[in-house]
């Protein structure tokens, strides 16, 4: 424990996977901090995930990772993405404090956007809150959302009524919100092939479609100051 507390990144060695496994689990209980767990591929990674899950009150968190080059002019697999975004989402939304992260060291390559940049840019709706449709209609074009009639993809959304439905890129299921007058009455996951109702939800948070999205966006926005500023 007192090895933490040093700059130096803490290595485990020896033993087997369970072994490290509850010496990880016991030091994560033990500080009550956030921690990144570093391993070497995204497959060990997903072997490390049930064991901290099962050792531990911490959600393990995996974050996907390619071996793609972040200098390389080859885009990500959308999968990787939106698994990333996914990550992303429920770090919004679960407390700091009880979360591991498990991924490669590919991961701490690419430089994503401020983490402020990318909360700011995120749509926040909980059970009991007035909802706009014309502004979440504005708010869901600014993060690449399209609207469509009929939401079975991600990164689509529709409207019937007093009913909202929403696949965001970070979540497995599309979701419904059902609406009282302009309040949120429900939120709930739905099956997009029989259009069934399943789990209900107390909270969604919606992320932008992907970070090349959020880039191009602030590109625009310091190229136009740029402009304004050569025009004075």
């Amino acid at each position: 424990l007192s090895r933490i507390e040093r700059k130096d990144r803490l290595i485990l060695k020896g033993g087997s996977r369970t072994a490290r496994s509850l010496l990880m689990a016991s030091i994560i209980e033990k500080e009550c901090k956030p921690m990144l767990l570093i391993v070497p591929t995204l497959e060990e990674a997903t072997r490390w995930q049930p064991l901290i899950n099962n050792m531990s009150n911490y959600k393990a968190l995996i974050y996907p990772t390619t071996e793609i080059s972040p200098y390389d002019e080859i885009d990500e697999p959308l999968e990787i993405i939106r698994g990333k975004l996914q990550v992303i989402s429920e770090l919004n939304i679960i407390s700091d404090s009880n979360i591991v992260i498990i991924t490669t060291d590919r991961a701490l390559q690419p430089h994503l956007p401020p983490k402020e940049y990318i909360e700011s840019k995120c749509i926040h709706i909980k059970k009991g809150d007035t909802l706009d449709i014309e502004i979440l209609a504005n708010k869901l074009a600014a993060l690449g959302y399209q609207k469509t009639n009929n939401t079975d993809q991600e990164g689509y959304w529709s409207r019937r009524g007093d009913i909202i439905d929403i696949f965001t890129v970070s979540n497995d299921l599309p979701i419904r919100i059902e609406l009282y007058g302009d309040q949120v009455d429900k939120i709930k996951e739905y099956d997009p092939i029989s259009q069934r109702s399943l789990d209900e939800i107390s909270q969604l948070n919606i992320t932008p479609i992907s970070f090349n999205h959020l880039i191009k966006e602030r590109l625009t926005h310091n190229r136009d100051q740029i402009k304004d500023k050569r025009l004075k």
